[in-house]
Protein backbone atom coordinates (compact mmCIF):
# COMPACT_ATOMS: atom_id res chain seq x y z
CA UNK A 1 0.00 0.00 0.00
CA UNK A 2 1.80 3.42 -1.03
CA UNK A 3 0.70 7.09 -0.26
CA UNK A 4 0.10 9.81 -2.31
CA UNK A 5 0.48 14.00 -2.74
CA UNK A 6 -3.09 13.80 -1.71
CA UNK A 7 -3.06 11.75 1.34
CA UNK A 8 0.09 13.75 2.37
CA UNK A 9 -1.82 17.41 2.32
CA UNK A 10 -2.71 19.39 4.88
CA UNK A 11 -5.85 17.85 4.48
CA UNK A 12 -5.07 14.17 4.36
CA UNK A 13 -3.63 11.87 7.02
CA UNK A 14 -0.09 13.68 7.31
CA UNK A 15 -1.76 17.08 7.74
CA UNK A 16 -0.80 17.45 11.19
CA UNK A 17 2.78 16.83 10.13
CA UNK A 18 3.40 18.93 7.19
CA UNK A 19 4.31 22.86 6.99
CA UNK A 20 1.67 24.98 5.63
CA UNK A 21 2.22 27.32 2.24
CA UNK A 22 0.94 30.69 2.40
CA UNK A 23 -0.76 31.78 -0.53
CA UNK A 24 -0.53 35.77 -1.24
CA UNK A 25 -3.70 36.17 -3.52
CA UNK A 26 -5.76 34.01 -0.24
CA UNK A 27 -4.35 35.40 3.24
CA UNK A 28 -6.73 34.70 6.45
CA UNK A 29 -5.59 35.01 9.67
CA UNK A 30 -3.75 31.95 11.22
CA UNK A 31 -4.81 30.70 14.38
CA UNK A 32 -3.09 30.56 17.70
CA UNK A 33 -2.39 27.16 17.09
CA UNK A 34 -1.01 27.89 13.56
CA UNK A 35 0.98 30.70 14.28
CA UNK A 36 2.70 28.65 17.48
CA UNK A 37 3.14 25.99 14.91
CA UNK A 38 5.01 27.97 12.57
CA UNK A 39 7.66 30.14 14.69
CA UNK A 40 8.84 27.19 16.67
CA UNK A 41 8.31 24.79 13.75
CA UNK A 42 7.45 21.79 16.08
CA UNK A 43 4.02 20.48 15.95
CA UNK A 44 1.79 20.20 19.44
CA UNK A 45 3.05 16.87 20.15
CA UNK A 46 6.67 17.95 19.74
CA UNK A 47 7.58 16.52 16.04
CA UNK A 48 9.09 19.02 13.47
CA UNK A 49 7.03 20.45 10.77
CA UNK A 50 8.56 19.68 7.32
CA UNK A 51 7.07 20.39 4.00
CA UNK A 52 6.03 17.25 1.88
CA UNK A 53 10.13 16.57 0.01
CA UNK A 54 11.09 16.70 3.76
CA UNK A 55 9.00 13.71 5.34
CA UNK A 56 9.22 12.02 2.21
CA UNK A 57 13.09 12.08 3.30
CA UNK A 58 12.94 11.13 6.78
CA UNK A 59 10.46 7.80 5.47
CA UNK A 60 13.03 7.08 3.18
CA UNK A 61 15.43 5.95 6.10
CA UNK A 62 13.17 3.25 7.17
CA UNK A 63 14.95 0.46 4.94
CA UNK A 64 15.43 -3.62 4.81
CA UNK A 65 18.12 -5.69 4.66
CA UNK A 66 18.53 -9.57 3.75
CA UNK A 67 21.41 -10.59 5.44
CA UNK A 68 23.01 -13.47 3.80
CA UNK A 69 25.92 -15.11 6.55
CA UNK A 70 28.90 -16.17 5.36
CA UNK A 71 28.44 -19.84 6.39
CA UNK A 72 26.58 -21.46 3.61
CA UNK A 73 24.00 -24.00 6.43
CA UNK A 74 22.60 -20.46 8.03
CA UNK A 75 20.05 -18.95 6.08
CA UNK A 76 19.08 -15.70 4.88
CA UNK A 77 17.47 -13.33 7.30
CA UNK A 78 15.67 -9.73 7.27
CA UNK A 79 17.46 -6.74 9.18
CA UNK A 80 14.51 -4.01 9.14
CA UNK A 81 15.87 -0.52 10.84
CA UNK A 82 14.22 0.49 13.50
CA UNK A 83 11.08 2.77 13.16
CA UNK A 84 11.60 6.52 14.67
CA UNK A 85 9.01 8.22 16.91
CA UNK A 86 8.47 10.72 13.86
CA UNK A 87 8.32 7.83 11.38
CA UNK A 88 5.69 5.75 13.55
CA UNK A 89 3.66 8.98 14.05
CA UNK A 90 3.55 9.42 10.15
CA UNK A 91 2.86 6.08 9.35
CA UNK A 92 0.47 5.90 12.02
CA UNK A 93 -1.04 9.10 10.46
CA UNK A 94 -1.52 7.63 6.92
CA UNK A 95 -2.30 4.68 8.19
CA UNK A 96 0.56 2.36 7.09
CA UNK A 97 1.98 -0.19 9.36
CA UNK A 98 5.63 0.27 9.91
CA UNK A 99 7.49 -3.35 11.05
Amino acid sequence: MGFSAATMSKSGAAGPLLMERVDAAVRTRATEVAKAKRSKKVTPDGFPVRDFRGILKTLSTQTQQIVQPPVAKLPTFRRVTPVTPYQKKAFDLLQLGAS
